[in-house]
């Protein structure tokens, strides 16, 4: 998996194939990123799509009434950008660094261009779509159904993985504020400290600046579907 969408944990989707990575690799042109800087804008004409080589980029979008919402974080192997699709599309998202990044920019001709080519590629895509829509369903139906401590609780198990060394306790993947994770969860970011301190005093997790290790993961999975 190249990005968090914060959907439905069982949903996944494939690895894009090495001679694919070399293609857009090959048609793109680099660019870097320190963190914070901004790759583009909601609003802004778009006419290329991203190739995520190394780094981290998260995807926000902003209302009319000034409310922002983060929609995704994409990884290292990712693709973003894919508005460039449609003729005439603008952003409907902004995308800015939470770490130094090294992207590919491939243009709309070229990426329509290889996407006929290169079927896998134009399969992986069309999964890649499938997949966003897929996890922004479960979002909205969460925001209906699900109480803040279920939605908090379903943030931490997406960005969570087993240590490298095999120990039972899990950390999370992608270092995260409590206004980010506000952000995606549609609540105060006081509410979200709440809620953490809550869980952390339940011994479900450790909360240090921008960084929370799961140390139960089992229990945040409950507290995630039952509440």
């Amino acid at each position: 998996m190249h990005e968090y969408n914060f959907g439905d944990l069982t949903f996944d989707h494939h690895d894009l194939l090495p001679s694919s990575t070399r293609q857009l690799m090959g048609y793109g042109k680099p660019h870097s990123l320190p963190p914070g800087a901004c790759l583009y804008s909601q609003g802004d004409p778009a006419d290329a799509c991203f190739f995520l080589a190394d780094g981290v980029i998260k995807s926000t979008t902003v209302s009319i009434d000034g409310h922002e919402s983060l929609l995704r974080i994409h990884l290292a192997g990712g693709i973003l950008g894919l508005t460039a699709l449609r003729e005439g599309g603008t952003r409907d998202a902004t995308a800015i660094a939470m770490d130094h990044s090294e992207l590919i920019s491939i243009s709309r001709s070229d990426m329509l261009m290889l996407m006929e080519k290169n079927a896998s590629l134009g399969i992986h895509i069309s999964r890649l779509l499938v997949y966003r829509m897929c996890s922004l369903h479960y979002r909205l139906n969460t925001y209906v159904f699900n109480n803040i401590e279920q939605r908090i609780a379903h943030v931490l198990v997406t960005l969570t993985r087993q240590r490298a060394d095999g120990r039972c306790f899990y950390e999370t993947g992608v270092g995260l504020s409590h206004e980010e994770i506000a952000q995606i969860v549609e609540a105060r970011r006081e509410t979200v400290t709440k809620v953490l301190n809550d869980y952390a005093k339940r011994g479900y997790i450790q909360v240090t600046r921008r960084h929370i290790q799961v140390c139960n993961p089992a229990a945040l999975i409950r507290a995630a579907t039952d509440g």
